[in-house]
């Protein structure tokens, strides 16, 4: 992700900004998403539009899926708006996004296609988001997770366990939310998980207003 010295990721809750990557070059960014096109939802908008957006600005962007594509594209590349999409999904009941082999097909792309960082996003439950963060680890490439639902007192227990198996603080992963309040309810379920930073979704409320 690339974040301009003027225009920085701020940690949730805090004043003080930081910059996750360099402005100063264009960045090789793989985002990682259990869900994306063909399905249609808010994770699947945004990422989509932040991959377009850092494209039009000059970088190198690709996105990791566990959704198989149109035509029954599976496994392999896509084109989508232009966008290479490195598809790893699986023949599941309901196309869940889940593939029994994320870390090694994840880390064989990551290697096949060298980044600067991988940028994770993940829902309530994102089974493939975990295991290719991992294998970013393995690979030794620097995240960032950026977390699109708000963490609440239900959700905790699980994204606790997670923690545990996954160890994203331990490997220097960075947290980051699309809101303070999102920001606030991570930090509540992972004390000691250092700052958390806000991602705004972007969303212009001008685009959204009644026309009178």
């Amino acid at each position: 992700m690339r974040v301009d010295e003027d225009n920085r990721a701020r940690p949730g809750g805090g004043a003080e900004h930081r910059v996750i990557v360099s402005y100063r070059r264009p960045v090789r960014i793989a985002h990682v998403t259990d869900c994306y096109l063909p399905r249609t939802g808010g994770i699947e908008t945004q990422v989509r539009a932040l991959a377009m957006q850092q494209r039009s600005a000059g970088d190198d962007v690709r996105i990791i899926t566990a959704t198989g594509g149109r035509d029954g594209v599976f496994s392999g590349d896509d084109i989508v708006d232009g966008l290479t999409v490195h598809r790893v999904a699986a023949r599941l009941p309901f196309d869940l996004p889940i593939h029994p082999r994320t870390r090694r097909e994840v880390a064989q792309i990551l290697k096949a296609h060298p980044v600067d960082v991988v940028h994770i996003h993940a829902g309530v439950v994102s089974p493939f988001a975990w295991g290719a963060l991992r294998a970013a680890h393995e690979v030794g490439l620097p995240v960032l997770v950026t977390v699109h639902s708000v963490w609440g007192p239900l959700a905790r227990p699980g994204f606790r366990a997670s923690r545990a198996v996954v160890r994203w603080d331990a490997w220097g992963a960075q947290l980051s939310a699309v809101s303070d309040v999102a920001a606030a309810e991570i930090a509540r379920a992972l004390p000691g998980a250092g700052d958390v930073l806000v991602l705004p979704n972007a969303i212009d409320p001008a685009d959204w207003s009644t026309y009178r």
